[in-house]
C-alpha cells in the first residue's frame, strides 16, 4: 500500500493463474486459494453465492466443512492482498472492481468492439485455455463458456481480415487460438480462405487436412458441405504440388511446430538481396520456388556453414530448412528450438493421460511392439511418470515404449532409474545413432570440445537449477561462459534469461549420461568435495541474519537443499571430508530447523556422529548439540541427556561459545522434565560467562529462562525477560528467534490480561513468517495466537487460528507439533460446547506423551487440571472416561479430520 491507497492486483486468468500487484506477487497458502480468486475475478460484476463457491471449490466436503474452508481460503486472500479485494453482498461476493482487473474482464470489454485493431488487441490477451491445467468442474464450465465467446469474436476478427486484406494478421491469430480452443472447423475453414487469399493454397490444403484427420480421429466424422466446396475451389494445380508436411508425417505432438515452420519459411521475404549470378543449384531453386531441407547438417559443420552462407546470398526465392544440433551462425538465421514434447499434468485422468503428447507416443510405440498393450487406471499413472523421468524427449520415449512386449509401464519406469542402458532399440540393425539413448546423448557429446565435454560432465554433479557463478565454483579451471553457451548452442543445457540472472538446468536423462561419465573418468570424488565446499559457503552465508538480504539466502538454501543432501550422503558414506560435512550439517541449522527438515538429514548426522573418527572434540560437541535438535521429538529424554551430557564432556568449560549453547539446550530440556529451578540455574550461568557482545546467544538464553518462569507460573518474570530477550534479538538480527519471542509476549501479555497490547506481537511474528516463508513457523504462531485468544475468551477466533495451524503443521511435516496444539483446541472446543471431542484429543494428547517418557510441564498440567474440572460440569464421569479412552486409541489423522469437521456459527 503507498500513500493510504490500497494495492492494485492484476489476475491472469488465460494460460496458468497468476496474480501480480502493483507492489508484490500474492503468494497464498494453498493454489486453491488462488484459483479461488481468479475465478472471482473472471465472474466480474457477477456476484456469487458462499454456499455455491464452497460446493464448487470443495464438492467431495459437507456443506459446513466447505463453508469453513471457504472461510479461511477467503481470510487469507484478504492477509495476502488487503481487506478491501473481496466484496460482501449480503450472502454473494464478488472481486472488488477498482482493486482486482483480470485479462478475461478486458477481453469480454474489447471483444465487443468493430475495430480491427481493438479486436486483435483483445485476442492477444487468450494466451492460454481459461484457467489452464485446472480440471475441476466449474472450470470446465467456465472455460466452455469463455471459450465459445472468444471463437466468436476470432470469428469476427478474421473476417475482418478477410475483407480487408490483412490475411497475414487473421493466420497468426487463428493459427495461434486455434491451438488453444481445439477443434473447431469454422476457424479451419476460415484459415484455408486466409492462406487462399495470401497465395498458399499448399497451406490451404494442409489445413483441411488437418480438421479431416481431427475430426476422424476425435469424432468420426468427415468435414462439412462448405469446407469440401472450399478445398475443391483450389486450382488442382497447385493441389498436386504440394501438401502440407504434418498431413503426412504422424509427428506426435509436432504438427503444430511442423505447419508454423512451413508457414515462417514460405512467407519470409528476409533472403531477396543476391550479390552474385546464381550458381546451378541457386538457379535451380529460384526457379522452383522449393523448399531446401538439410538433415543432421552438424555431421558436415563447420564447413557446411560457409556452404549454405555462400548458397543464401546467390538464391533469391529459395528457402532453407536446417535441422542440426549446432547452429549455423548464418546472416538472417532464424533458430527454432524443438522443446521437449508436451508432458500430462499430475492429475490428469487415464483418458487425458493418453491424449496427452509425451504420453500419446508412448502408447503408440508400446503398440507398435506389443499389440495388446492398453492404458489401464492401473499403469497411466506410470505412464505419465515415465515420459517425465525421460524429460518429454520423443526419441527416449520411442524407445522406452519400444521394450513393452516384455516390461510393464512400472518396470520400465524401475529400469530407467536404473541404467539409461535399458533405453534402446532391441534390433542391432538400427542405425548406431539412434539405436540407443545413450548413443544418441553420446553423439551430441563428442560433438562438444574438450572445455564444453568437461563442463557438462562436472555439471552433472548439480541437481535442479544453478547460475554461472555456481557453474564457476565447480569448475574454477573451466572457461564457464563460454562452456555455458556451447552447451545451450546445442540443446544438452536449458537456460532461463528472463529473471534477473540467468539460470541453466539439465535434463535428468542427460544428467544421468553426464554423472555416468563423471564416474567413469573417476572424478565424482573431486567434484563432490567442490560442491560440498560451496554447499558449506552459501550455507554459512544463510546464517548471517544480519544481512539485508537474508530471508533470500535462506530460501536460496532451501532450493539447494537435495544438493546438500546429495554431497553430504556422498561424502559421509565414504568417509570423505567428515570436517567439513559436520560444518555443513551445522550451518543448515537455521534451514532444516525454519522449514521442517530435519528428518531428512538425521540419519546422516547420526552416521557421521557415530562412524567417524575424524572430527575434532570441539566440532563433534558442537555436532552433538545440533544432533540434539535434529532429534526433536524422535527420541526419549533420556537419550537427549545422554547427548547433552556427552557434548558437555568435550566442551572446556572457558569455552565461550559452545558452552552458553550446552545450558540453553540443557534448559529447554529440563523444562521437559518439570526441573524448572535447574534449567534457570543453568541459564544464570550461562548469562554471566556470554561476552556482552554476543546478543544472539543472551537472547536464546533470556527467553529460554521466560518459558522456565511461565512454567513455574512466575509470569511477571516471564514478561521481563521476553522483553529483554526481544531487545536483544533485534540487535542480533535473530529472525527465526524473534518470531518465537514475539509470539510468546503476545502470548503472556494475553494471558496477564492485556489482550489488546499482545496482538500486534503476533502480526508482527506472522509477517516475519511469511518474509522466511516458514509454514512450520506460522503453524507454530497461529498456535500461540489461539492460545491467547482463548486467553481473551474469544473462543470462536481461538478455534480458527488453531484449525489453520493445525493444517499449517501438517503441510510443514511436523506431527510432533499436533499434541501441544491439541490441548488448546480441546480448550476451545470445550467452551464451544463440544465436549466429547475435546476429551478425545485430551486424552491423545496425554498418551502421546507418556509414550514419549515426557511428563506434562507444570503450566500444561494446570491447563489440563482447569479444563478437566469444567468439563466435568458438563459431562457423567463414566463418559469421560469412555471418550479418554477412545482419543487414546485413535490416529492423529482422524482426530484432525473431525476438528475439520466442526462448524462454529
Amino acid at each position: 500500500m503507498q500513500d493510504g491507497f490500497p494495492q492494485k492486483w492484476t489476475v491472469r486468468t488465460f494460460g496458468r493463474v497468476s496474480i501480480e500487484g502493483s507492489e508484490s506477487t500474492a503468494k497464498f497458502r494453498t493454489q486453491k486459494t488462488a484459483l479461488i480468486v481468479a475465478y472471482l475475478a473472471v465472474r466480474g460484476a457477477n456476484g456469487v453465492s458462499r454456499e455455491s463457491l464452497a460446493s464448487q471449490f470443495w464438492p467431495d466436503s459437507l456443506p459446513d466443512t466447505a463453508l469453513q474452508s471457504l472461510r479461511m481460503a477467503l481470510s487469507n486472500v484478504r492477509q495476502v492482498m488487503g481487506p478491501d479485494v473481496i466484496v460482501t453482498i449480503g450472502r454473494d461476493i464478488q472481486a472488488h472492481p477498482n482493486l482486482i482487473q483480470s485479462d478475461s474482464q478486458s477481453f469480454a470489454g474489447a471483444s465487443k468492439s468493430g475495430d480491427l485493431e481493438t479486436l486483435g488487441a483483445a485476442l492477444e490477451l487468450v494466451q492460454g485455455p481459461l484457467f489452464e491445467g485446472v480440471d475441476e468442474q466449474w472450470a470446465r464450465d467456465e472455460r466452455e463458456n469463455w471459450h465459445e465467446e472468444i471463437v466468436q469474436t476470432l470469428c469476427r476478427f478474421m473476417d475482418a481480415c478477410i475483407d480487408s486484406g490483412n490475411f497475414e494478421m487473421g493466420i497468426l491469430a487463428g493459427k495461434r487460438l486455434l491451438h488453444i480452443l481445439g477443434v473447431r472447423e469454422d476457424i479451419h475453414v476460415r484459415l484455408m480462405k486466409l492462406y487462399i487469399g495470401s497465395g498458399l493454397n499448399s497451406l490451404a490444403i494442409a489445413q483441411y487436412e488437418q480438421l479431416e484427420r481431427e475430426l476422424d480421429d476425435l469424432y468420426g466424422e468427415q468435414p462439412s458441405l462448405a469446407a469440401v466446396s472450399l478445398l475443391e475451389s483450389i486450382p488442382q494445380a497447385v493441389r498436386g504440388t504440394a501438401t502440407g508436411v504434418s498431413s503426412y508425417t504422424g509427428l506426435i505432438g509436432r504438427e503444430s511446430l511442423v505447419d508454423d515452420l512451413l508457414h515462417e519459411f514460405l512467407t519470409r521475404s528476409a533472403l531477396n538481396d543476391a550479390k552474385e549470378a546464381a550458381r546451378s543449384i541457386g538457379r535451380y531453386l529460384d526457379r522452383h520456388q522449393g523448399l531446401l531441407v538439410l538433415d543432421n547438417l552438424e555431421q558436415l559443420m563447420p564447413s557446411a556453414s560457409a556452404w549454405v552462407e555462400r548458397l543464401v546470398a546467390v538464391t533469391k526465392q529459395a528457402r532453407i530448412l536446417v535441422t542440426s544440433q549446432i547452429q549455423l551462425g548464418t546472416t538472417g538465421e532464424s533458430v527454432y528450438p524443438v522443446g521437449p514434447l508436451e508432458l500430462p499434468n499430475a492429475k490428469a485422468t487415464p483418458k487425458e493421460i493418453e491424449q496427452t503428447a509425451a504420453s500419446a507416443l508412448f502408447v503408440r510405440e508400446a503398440q507398435r511392439a506389443n499389440s495388446s498393450f492398453l492404458v489401464s487406471t492401473e499403469n497411466a499413472n506410470e505412464i505419465a511418470r515415465t515420459c517425465a523421468r525421460l524429460d518429454g524427449l520423443p526419441l527416449a520415449i520411442s524407445l522406452a515404449a519400444a521394450r513393452s512386449l516384455t516390461h510393464s509401464p512400472a518396470q520400465i519406469l524401475t529400469k530407467i532409474g536404473e541404467s539409461l542402458e535399458f533405453v534402446k532399440r532391441r534390433n542391432a540393425a538400427e542405425a548406431v545413432k539412434h539405436s540407443s539413448l545413450r548413443q544418441t546423448i553420446q553423439w551430441s557429446f563428442e560433438l562438444l570440445s574438450p572445455q564444453a565435454q568437461e563442463l557438462m560432465v562436472v555439471l552433472s554433479a548439480i541437481t535442479g537449477k544453478f547460475d554461472s557463478q555456481f557453474a564457476k565454483s565447480l569448475a574454477p579451471n573451466l572457461e564457464v561462459e563460454d562452456g555455458l553457451e556451447e552447451l545451450c548452442s546445442v540443446s544438452l543445457l536449458n537456460a532461463d534469461t528472463s529473471g534477473k540472472v540467468a539460470t541453466f538446468w539439465m535434463f535428468e536423462t542427460i544428467r544421468s549420461f553426464a554423472e555416468e561419465e563423471l564416474k567413469r573418468r573417476g572424478q565424482t570424488g573431486v567434484i563432490m568435495k567442490y560442491l560440498l565446499d560451496e554447499m558449506l559457503r552459501q550455507a554459512v552465508l544463510s546464517q548471517d541474519e544480519s544481512s539485508s538480504d537474508w530471508s533470500i539466502r535462506v530460501r536460496s538454501m532451501l532450493e539447494l537443499w537435495e544438493n546438500c543432501v546429495r554431497v553430504l550422503s556422498y561424502c559421509i558414506s565414504k568417509n570423505l571430508y567428515s570436517e567439513k560435512c559436520a560444518k555443513l550439517l551445522i550451518s543448515l541449522e537455521s534451514v532444516w530447523a525454519t522449514f521442517g527438515l530435519a528428518n531428512q538429514v538425521v540419519d546422516l548426522a547420526r552416521q557421521l556422529l557415530y562412524s567417524s573418527s575424524a572430527l575434532t572434540k570441539e566440532l563433534r560437541a558442537a555436532m552433538l548439540l545440533s544432533f540434539y535438535l535434529l532429534l526433536g521429538n524422535q527420541g526419549k529424554v533420556d537419550e537427549h541427556f545422554e547427548i547433552l551430557d556427552e557434548a558437555k564432556s568435550l566442551i572446556s568449560p572457558d569455552n565461550k561459545e559452545l558452552m552458553p549453547i550446552y545450558y540453553i539446550r540443557h534448559a529447554t530440556l529440563t523444562k521437559s522434565t518439570g526441573k524448572y529451578h535447574e534449567g534457570i540455574a543453568s541459564l544464570e550461568a550461562m548469562l554471566d560467562m556470554v561476552e556482552p557482545s554476543n546478543h544472539a546467544l543472551i537472547a536464546n538464553g533470556l527467553y529460554t529462562k521466560s518459558q522456565l518462569h511461565c512454567c513455574l507460573a512466575d509470569h511477571k518474570s516471564s514478561l521481563e525477560n521476553l522483553l529483554a530477550a526481544l531487545v536483544e534479538s533485534r540487535r542480533a538480527h535473530e529472525t527465526k528467534l524473534r518470531i518465537n519471542i514475539l509470539f510468546d509476549c503476545g502470548s503472556e501479555l494475553s494471558f496477564q490480561g492485556h489482550g489488546e497490547e499482545s496482538l500486534p506481537y503476533f502480526e508482527e511474528a506472522l509477517a516475519l513468517c511469511k518474509k522466511v516463508g516458514s509454514i512450520k513457523l506460522e503453524g507454530l504462531t497461529r498456535w500461540q495466537q489461539g492460545d491467547a485468544l482463548i486467553s481473551m475468551k474469544r473462543y470462536p477466533e481461538a478455534f480458527a487460528a488453531l484449525k489453520w495451524s493445525i493444517e499449517l503443521v501438517i503441510e510443514a511435516d511436523f506431527i510432533a507439533g499436533l499434541k501441544w496444539i491439541f490441548l488448546k483446541v480441546a480448550e476451545a472446543l470445550a467452551y464451544l460446547g463440544h465436549h466429547t471431542l475435546a476429551i478425545q484429543l485430551l486424552g491423545k494428547m496425554v498418551e502421546v506423551r507418556k509414550a514419549e517418557g515426557r511428563e506434562l510441564g507444570e503450566y500444561e498440567v494446570n491447563d489440563l487440571n482447569r479444563l478437566m474440572d469444567f468439563l466435568k460440569t458438563q459431562v457423567p464421569a463414566s463418559q469421560i472416561d469412555r471418550f479418554w479412552a477412545e482419543g487414546n486409541r485413535r490416529e492423529w489423522l482422524d482426530l484432525v479430520q473431525e476438528v475439520n469437521l466442526v462448524t462454529i456459527l
